[in-house]
């Protein structure tokens, strides 16, 4: 992808929870194409799919550690940035997304409709169940405050105050 400036677009890639999965950002050609799409790609058979459209060039894909359903079967949730304005990714803001593993049942989590949206970055899943709920949670840097997401619910508690957070490391 061309940026047409002095940096470089390094999408994100990460792998899923059991290493059999890998989830990216892509661009559509061609080269100066502005789509980008959210897909998953497994890693022995090679055939990808598309869980979501028009996320932006800083969508960061994330998913969550493996739970137990009901039916026996293992599942996780993937967490990802959605872009305001898609077609302008390199300057929008974000919304922070979930969605199920096959990129059903997308969620909009935060920020609340008709707030600013966020900065691109990396967020971070929590290692544990929230106590209250039983729920994963989702840490986010908004307007440089630390925010605790419940996955489920989209409940938000800002953590910090001072404006001094810029980013997430959550073991």
């Amino acid at each position: 992808m061309q940026t047409f400036g002095d940096w470089a677009w390094v999408p994100g890639v990460t792998w899923g929870p059991q290493g059999d999965l890998l989830y990216n950002v892509d661009h559509a050609p061609p080269a100066d194409s502005l789509e980008y799409s959210l897909e998953v790609l497994p890693v022995e058979d090679g055939d990808g799919q598309v869980l979501a459209t028009e996320v932006g060039m800083f969508a960061y894909p994330i998913p969550s550690a493996t739970v137990q359903l009901a039916s026996e079967e293992q599942a996780h949730k993937v967490a990802y940035l959605q872009a305001v304005f898609p077609f302008q990714s390199e300057t929008s803001r974000y919304n922070l997304m979930v969605m199920d593993r096959d990129g059903s049942n997308k969620k909009l989590l935060f920020p609340i409709d008709g707030s600013e949206g966020l900065e691109p970055q990396a967020v971070v899943w929590s290692p544990d169940q929230l106590d209250e709920t039983g729920n994963y949670a989702l840490g986010v840097v908004y307007q440089n405050n630390l925010w605790i997401v419940d996955s489920l619910t989209g409940e938000a508690s800002q953590i910090t105050g001072d404006g001094l957070t810029s980013r997430i490391d959550w073991k």
